[in-house]
């Protein structure tokens, strides 16, 4: 392949992993605001709201601290989503200074992302959209990953040359 071609392909690849990251950021901020923007946070929601109710019971908490645990868990969706966005900054910023590493904060939200969404996904029915929406996710964490990891590669070297000097050592 030539070099030119590998270059062009390494940037496709991680403009694409960090367009997929502007999704999941945008998904867990609308989401948080959807879950601020209730009275109840997601309290009322039928099985995420009883997976709440479940979790503050195991704990012992007290009516008044179950709310403020939706309330938590409804800020933390919106923090993921700010720090998947502030990481793609970072790693954007550090790809404009031509560095080389500093992409370790970007592939550290994916993964975040991709566990809030195996925990999201905890309540939700076996069959149905809440399932596709959170394979969903986890293949787009996936997919950004590996899109990253494939842009960040070094390219191969073209050619070896063997030196005078090393072939008679």
């Amino acid at each position: 392949m030539p070099r030119g071609l590998g270059v062009l392909l390494r940037h496709m690849a991680l403009t694409a992993a960090y367009a997929i990251a502007v999704l999941l950021a945008t998904v867990w901020v609308s989401a948080g605001l959807a879950s601020l923007h209730r009275p109840l946070f997601d309290l009322g929601n039928a099985r995420i709201g009883d997976a709440i109710i479940g979790f503050a019971d195991l704990l012992a908490l007290p009516p008044e601290m179950m709310v403020q645990l939706a309330h938590l868990l409804a800020g933390l969706k919106l923090l993921l989503g700010l720090y998947l966005l502030a990481a793609l900054i970072l790693a954007i910023a550090a790809r404009v200074r031509c560095r080389t590493s500093g992409d370790e904060i970007f592939d550290l939200g994916l993964f975040a992302s991709a566990v809030a969404s195996i925990v999201a996904a905890g309540p939700a029915p076996i069959e149905g959209e809440a399932l596709r929406v959170a394979v969903g996710e986890l293949m787009l964490c996936a997919l950004a990953s590996g899109l990253a990891q494939l842009g960040r590669a070094a390219p191969a070297p073209t050619s070896a040359t063997i030196s005078p000097a090393s072939r008679n050592a």
